[in-house]
C-alpha cells in the first residue's frame, strides 16, 4: 500500500510545568479567586483534627484521613496541591512514579454565581473532595488546564468503566476511519489532495526532553526530541515525496485521525508525566552468503518474533543437511520479552552451513508442535498453527508436498503453511505446492529484493486478519521502546471493504489505557483482578476465521502476482513444464560465465547452506 507504515501517533509523554507563582494573583477579574480571609471558611464543614493538628480533613478512598491546610485553594492563583495534596507531597521513601501533572497547575476556589455565564471561564466545577462544602474551583481563571477533574474522574471510575471507555473510543475511531476512507461508498476520497499533519521524522515543533532521555531504553547518549501534545504522521522520505493515490490518502487520513486524537486527549488525558499513546497504523504493501541471504533471513525471523506476544507460542528451526531448534528444546515457547531476546541471541549465533533437507526442517517443526501440546501446562494456544518456511535452495532428499499429508511421512494436516523462496536459485515449485495444499501463501523474493524478506515474512498476519471476526477489541501489554514504560493497549483492525465481498486489512487502531490512568493506579482498583482476567481471556479466545476463495486469491495475488495463485497442478506432486532461463552469474571477475538453468527444480544449483522455519501457535 504505502511502501512504509503510516503511523499517526499522539505521544502523550513527559513534560514538567515551568511556571513559578511566588506572588498570588487574584485570577480573572470576571471570575476572581475567593479571598484567603473569608469567614466562615468555605471548608468549614470539613475542618477538624488529625494527629492533634487542626486542618481541613480530607477522607481518602482507602478510609484514611489526611490533613490539608485550611487556606487550601484560597487567596489567589497558586499551586495549591503541590505541597498539600497527598498525591503530590514528597514521600519517604520517594515515590516510584512522578506526581500527577495537576500537582504543578495553578488554580483556586471561586464563587460559582459570579462566574456563571463567563464563556472564557467555562470550567467551574464542584469539588468532589469536600462533598459537604458546596465549594467550586477553576483552573482557567488562573490560565491553566483543568487536568485535575479529568484525573479525579479516572481515579473514581471503576476498572470496568475504564475498560469500557477505552473500547468505546477504539470502536469509534475505527468507524470514523473506515466510513471515511475504506467503505464501499468512500470512493470519492481516492485521489484527493490534502494538507497533512506534521511529520514525526522531521518534527519542527519537537524539543529536547531530558526526562525521556533519562529513561530512554538502550539509547544512552541519544538526544530525544518530542512534542507531547501534537499528533504526527510517520512516512519515510522516499514515500513522502510520492504522488500516488495511496500516499495522498495517507496524508488525508492523518488530518481526520489527528482531530479525533486531539478531542480524545482533551477529554481524557490529564497528566503529561504519564506516557501513553493513541495510534493508527496502516500497512504498506549456501547461497545464503553469495549474495548474503543469511543476514536478511535472520532479520526476517526477528521481525516475525516481534509480532508475537505472551499469548502466542513459537520456536525457530534452522535446517540445512540436518535441522536444529532453539535451545535444543522440542516444544513451543510463550513469547515473553525475555524469551524473544533469548531467541534473538540464538539466531545471531547461527551460521549458514550445509545442504538443503526440507524433511528435516518439517519433521523438527512437527515434533515441536507435538511437544507443546504434550507439555504441562500446555504450550499452545490451541487456535491456529502456522509454519513460516523459508528456503534459498532446492531440496536434495526427494521431498514431496504429499509427504505432509495425512498419509505422508511427516503428516501435518491442519497447519497453515506460508512459504518463501528467496534468491534467484531457490526452488519455486515445491514451496508453492506446500503453501497451496495447506491454506497458505507462497512468495518469491529475488536476490535484488532481499531487503524485503523481513517485511514479507512479518506480514503473515494479513492472512488471518483478512478472515477474522474482529468485532471486539483485544487487549495486550507491551513496553514502550524508548522509556521502557509498561503500556496496556486495546486494538481493533481497520478493513478496506470497497470491493464487494472482499475484506482487506488496511491497518489497526489502538488506544493505551495509560492515556486515561497510570497502570499502578488501575491495578489498585477493586475490580482489577476480574477485569484484567477478562481482558486476558478475550485475548486468548480462538478467533473465528473464515477462508473464502476470493480472499485467498487476492492475498496470493498481492504476495506474488499471478505466479503465486494456486492452480490444479499445485494440488498434486506433478512437476510443471520447465521454463529455460538465463540464471545469475556463478562467480565474479573476468572468468565468469552465465549459467543456463531450468527455473524450476535445479539439483545442480542446490547451493543452499541454511534455511529457516518459524513454527507458531497463534
Amino acid at each position: 500500500m504505502f511502501g512504509g507504515r503510516l503511523g499517526v501517533a499522539l505521544f502523550l509523554g513527559a513534560s514538567m510545568s515551568l511556571r513559578s507563582w511566588a506572588v498570588l494573583t487574584p485570577g480573572n477579574a470576571l471570575c476572581p479567586c475567593l479571598a484567603g480571609d473569608l469567614s466562615p471558611s468555605p471548608l468549614k464543614a470539613h475542618i477538624g483534627t488529625v494527629n492533634g493538628q487542626s486542618c481541613a480533613v480530607l477522607k481518602m478512598s482507602d478510609g484514611t484521613q489526611k490533613c490539608i491546610p485550611t487556606s487550601y485553594g484560597l487567596g489567589g492563583c497558586a499551586e495549591h496541591d503541590k505541597n498539600s495534596h497527598p498525591s503530590c507531597k514528597v514521600t519517604t521513601p520517594p515515590r516510584t512514579t512522578p506526581p500527577p501533572q495537576w500537582c504543578g497547575e495553578v488554580w483556586c476556589y471561586v464563587d460559582k454565581t459570579t462566574c456563571d455565564g463567563q464563556t472564557d471561564i467555562n470550567d467551574v466545577t464542584i469539588s468532589a473532595q469536600w462533598p459537604s462544602s458546596n465549594v467550586y474551583y477553576s483552573y482557567k481563571t488562573c490560565g491553566s488546564e483543568m487536568n485535575y477533574a479529568k484525573w479525579q474522574q479516572s481515579a473514581d471510575a471503576t476498572a470496568t468503566k475504564l475498560r469500557t471507555n477505552i473500547e468505546t473510543y477504539v470502536k469509534s475511531l475505527r468507524k470514523s476511519i473506515q466510513d471515511t476512507f475504506f467503505d464501499a461508498s468512500a470512493t470519492e476520497s481516492l485521489g484527493q489532495t490534502c494538507t497533512p499533519i506534521e511529520r514525526s521524522c522531521n518534527c519542527a515543533s519537537c524539543t529536547v526532553n531530558k526526562k525521556w532521555e533519562a529513561s530512554a531504553n538502550n539509547l544512552a547518549g541519544t538526544q530525544i526530541k518530542i512534542n507531547v501534545g501534537r499528533p504526527t504522521i510517520t512516512l519515510p522520505d522516499e514515500t513522502w515525496s510520492k504522488t500516488d493515490d495511496d500516499v495522498k490518502q495517507a496524508k488525508c487520513m492523518s488530518s481526520l485521525v489527528a482531530s479525533k486524537f486531539k478531542n480524545l486527549a482533551r477529554r481524557e488525558y490529564n497528566d503529561y508525566s504519564r506516557h501513553g499513546m493513541v495510534h493508527d497504523d496502516h500497512r504498506s504493501q549456501g547461497s545464503m552468503n553469495n549474495p548474503d541471504r543469511w543476514s536478511p533471513t535472520k532479520v526476517a525471523a526477528k521481525q516475525v518474533l516481534r509480532t508475537l506476544g505472551e499469548d502466542d507460542y513459537a520456536t525457530i528451526v534452522t535446517f540445512s543437511s540436518s535441522s536444529d531448534v532453539f535451545n535444543d528444546e522440542i516444544t513451543l515457547h510463550a513469547i515473553s520479552d525475555s524469551k524473544r531476546k533469548a531467541m534473538f541471541n540464538w539466531i545471531d549465533a547461527k551460521a549458514a552451513l550445509g545442504g538443503t533437507n526440507f524433511k528435516a526442517g518439517f519433521q523438527k517443526a512437527k515434533e515441536c508442535f507435538e511437544g507443546g501440546l504434550a507439555a504441562a501446562p500446555k504450550r499452545s494456544s490451541s487456535c491456529v498453527q502456522v509454519i513460516l518456511f523459508l528456503t534459498d535452495g532446492v531440496d536434495g532428499k526427494n521431498f514431496k508436498a504429499s509427504d505432509l499429508s495425512l498419509t505422508g511421512s511427516v503428516p501435518m494436516e491442519g497447519i497453515v503453511m506460508l512459504t518463501y523462496s528467496i534468491g534467484d536459485n531457490a526452488d519455486e515449485v515445491l514451496p508453492k505446492k506446500i503453501a497451496c495444499q495447506h491454506n497458505g501463501i507462497w512468495r518469491r523474493i529475488a536476490d535484488n529484493d532481499l531487503s524485503k524478506v523481513g517485511n514479507a515474512m512479518a506480514s503473515y498476519y494479513q492472512l488471518f486478519a483478512a478472515n477474522i471476526d474482529a468485532s471486539k477489541p483485544r487487549w495486550s501489554q507491551y513496553l514502550d521502546s524508548v522509556t521502557n514504560t509498561a503500556l496496556l493497549t486495546s486494538c481493533l483492525p481497520i478493513y478496506n471493504t470497497r470491493v464487494a465481498g472482499v475484506k482487506a486489512l488496511a491497518g489497526v487502531v489502538c488506544m493505551d489505557l495509560n492515556v486515561v490512568i497510570d497502570l499502578a493506579t488501575f491495578r489498585k482498583k477493586n475490580e482489577y483482578s476480574t477485569v484484567f482476567a477478562s481482558m486476558q481471556s478475550e485475548a486468548k479466545k480462538c478467533p473465528t476465521i473464515t477462508y473464502t476463495p476470493s480472499i485467498m486469491r487476492r492475498l496470493r495475488l498481492e504476495a506474488g502476482g499471478e505466479q503465486a495463485v494456486c492452480t490444479e497442478i499445485d494440488q498434486t506432486d506433478e512437476i510443471p513444464p520447465a521454463v529455460t532461463t538465463t540464471g545469475p552469474s556463478s562467480c565474479t571477475g573476468s572468468s565468469c560465465v552465465s549459467v543456463a538453468a531450468t527455473r524450476w527444480h535445479l539439483p545442480f544449483l542446490s547451493l543452499a547452506i541454511a534455511a529457516a522455519v518459524v513454527a507458531a501457535s497463534l
